[in-house]
């Protein structure tokens, strides 16, 4: 609804046609780059819109800006300077918590698959291509689907209750992990034969029960 709104707004501008469809033009193709290679979120996706602010903030040069013009926009990039900040301070964390993750992928069992648990493959996806496959698997939308069950073969089984053993990166929350209950759900027992814990993530293996 925010993005309509900002969309419309920029149509319905003092600004020019040409001078408009330039700047949509120019503001598509940049967004559809920086997507391209940066995977953007659906609540990051907003922010791209907020540069729509000042085509329809623009106000025409035959009228008087009003006195309000100044303190807004003082008040909006101070808001959006914070904001910036706070991307900043996520991008360090998310950068220690990706060295975490590949000095954890060195503790799995070797021919074990890896499962993720709250940590998602965006995160680290500018190590792995087409070529060089993500190594885990995570559960959600992809559950019970044909996706699944090729990213199964390609590790080399069909089915959970296949397996002899698993490896399991997580996040140090204090709630139980769901992952381990719901396997263990599906019939096979399983036992934790090692665990590895770091400031923000852990790693546990997982051993079938005979």
């Amino acid at each position: 609804m925010m993005i309509l709104i900002l969309f419309f707004g920029v149509i319905r501008s003092s600004w020019k046609l040409d001078r408009k469809l330039l700047y949509l033009v120019v503001w598509l193709i940049f967004y559809l780059i920086f997507n391209h290679y940066n995977l953007l979120l659906g609540r990051v996706n907003l922010l791209f819109f907020l540069v729509f602010l000042f085509p329809i903030l623009k106000k025409p040069e035959t009228e008087k800006p009003s006195k309000f013009i100044i303190p807004s926009v003082l008040v909006l990039w101070t808001f959006l300077g914070i904001h910036a900040f706070n991307f900043w301070k996520e991008a360090l964390g998310r950068e220690k918590i990706n060295k975490e993750f590949y000095f954890l992928f060195e503790k799995k069992e070797e021919n074990s698959p890896l499962f993720l648990e709250g940590f998602f493959e965006y995160n680290y996806m500018e190590s792995f291509n087409k070529l060089e496959p993500v190594p885990a698997l995570t559960y959600g939308w992809i559950s019970n689907s044909p996706f699944q069950r090729k990213a199964f073969e390609l590790r080399g089984f069909e089915n959970l209750n296949e397996l002899e053993s698993y490896s399991l990166i997580a996040f140090q929350f204090p709630e139980p992990l769901v992952f381990p209950d719901y396997i263990q759900r599906l019939g096979s027992k399983y036992e934790v034969k090692s665990e590895f814990e770091l400031e923000n993530l852990r790693i546990l293996n997982f051993l079938k029960v005979r």
